[in-house]
């Protein structure tokens, strides 16, 4: 549900939570010159929360406004908040927006002012500005008058017929200049349940490695937030089913729902005789249409990972990223992780049993990934992070620091993981990896 059309606002209007703007219309939120795309859930409990400022909005309340009619779980309420109180500067310890009311909701304590668009001069309003208050608003009392909300104040807003077709005439040389551009399917803050890779062919090489290798290269993006596999597993255990389901098809269309994420996106590889079809395709979670897909022809088993990020790129573009980004963020798959689909494996075997509590066996295959590539950085991060949590210092120490080694070869993301670990287990600076 768009913020423009959303139910939960009933109206556009813009608003001022404390010092900052918040633009319902162009779901974006500003202050000191800072401007903060957000994704649309977002500012419709923005919305909701200032339409009752002060008062406790219970739960129920805000999924039943901001999700209606869909089936969101609580935790991606939680989320929600939790990713607006990082956007606006916000402690959920020691709140200045907004509060967590335990076992009942949440409290927007911030004050609120809405700005309302009045009549334009000559279109029968006045033609002097409304007086506006200046004194400090109360959030738990609203505005100065009895049974009211939240202060509004008038913004008086002047078109002319000249701005009006400057504007249209400059609009149109711009983009006669560089043509219609597309529209960003995805705003910056939106979150991608990204499923497991359907894998028709056979090759059990290409189980758990493919995900594996899509989630590290997608993870590159700074506008794509990819659902963490816990609450993935949360998800699928709150429908009955167990956590180590495979999330594809109508399972994943749920997971995506129940979590508020806009999209989901789903990869399958089939075997086409000695080729190999490798397909992306994004679907919005609301309505389950198809917004993007692609799909290439890959001629061998040692170039699908490759293929694969080519089809990942262009899907990325796709979905709103725009190219200065691709070009900053595209560390190649195979550099990234490792060429060798065998030690992806390895590695993606690794975390399914670190996931379960394994911690032995998960070593056991990161052994094994360091072993068939010895320049895979990520492996030796996974080893060294797997053997510390065993009580073995003795091999967890090289591991770290050899993934310091080729920290230069992975993505952004990647790297962080490898700079924390190296600078806690290594470096003995604690103040160092909590800065990273």
């Amino acid at each position: 549900m768009h913020s423009g059309e959303s139910k939960a606002a009933g109206f556009s209007a813009d608003f001022c939570i404390g010092a900052w703007l918040v633009e319902p219309s162009l779901d974006r939120v500003s202050q000191n010159g800072t401007v903060l795309r957000l994704r649309p859930q977002l500012v419709d409990l923005l919305v909701v929360l200032a339409q009752h400022a002060g008062r406790t909005v219970s739960k129920e309340t805000i999924l039943a406004s901001v999700w209606a009619g869909q089936h969101v779980a609580e935790s991606g309420m939680t989320r929600c908040i939790a990713e607006i109180r990082q956007a606006l500067g916000d402690d959920a310890h020691e709140p200045t927006m907004i509060q967590t009311i335990p076992k009942r909701g949440y409290r927007l304590v911030a004050p609120v002012v809405f700005l309302e668009a009045s009549p334009a001069p000559g279109a029968g309003g006045d033609t002097a500005p409304p007086p506006v208050s200046t004194e400090p608003i109360d959030p738990a009392r609203g505005s100065d008058v009895p049974g009211q909300g939240p202060l509004r104040v008038p913004l008086r807003i002047r078109w002319t017929v000249g701005s009006i077709l400057g504007g249209a005439a400059l609009l149109a040389v711009t983009l006669g200049a560089i043509g219609w551009s597309r529209v960003p399917v995805l705003s910056a803050r939106d979150t991608v349940l990204l499923a497991d890779v359907t894998n028709t062919t056979g090759d059990p090489s290409f189980d758990g490695t493919l995900k594996l290798a899509l989630a590290v290269h997608l993870g590159q993006a700074p506008f794509l937030h990819i659902l963490s596999d816990d609450h993935v597993r949360t998800a699928l255990t709150l429908t009955g089913r167990p956590a180590s389901q495979a999330v594809a098809g109508p399972v994943a269309l749920e997971v995506c729902r129940r979590e508020g994420a806009a999209v989901l996106l789903a990869g399958s590889i089939a075997r086409m005789g000695s080729h190999y079809a490798v397909g992306l395709e994004a679907i919005a979670c609301n309505s389950g249409d198809s917004i993007a897909r692609e799909f290439l022809d890959v001629e061998s088993k040692e170039g699908v990972l490759t293929g694969l990020e080519t089809a990942a790129a262009r899907l990325r573009r796709k979905l709103g990223e725009s190219r200065a980004s691709l070009s900053r963020y595209d560390v190649p798959i195979v550099r990234a992780t490792t060429p060798s689909l065998e030690a992806l494996r390895a590695l993606s075997l690794g975390d399914l049993n670190r996931d379960h509590a394994r911690l032995g066996d998960a070593l056991a295959f990161y052994r094994r990934a360091t072993e068939l590539d010895p320049e895979f950085a990520l492996a030796w991060a996974r080893r060294g992070a797997a053997a510390g949590n065993l009580g073995l210092p003795e091999e967890a120490t090289p591991a770290f620091r050899k993934a310091y080694d080729l920290r230069d070869r992975v993505s952004e993301a990647e790297r962080f993981y490898i700079l924390g670990h190296y600078y806690r287990f290594v470096a003995d600076d604690p103040d160092k990896a909590v800065e990273t």
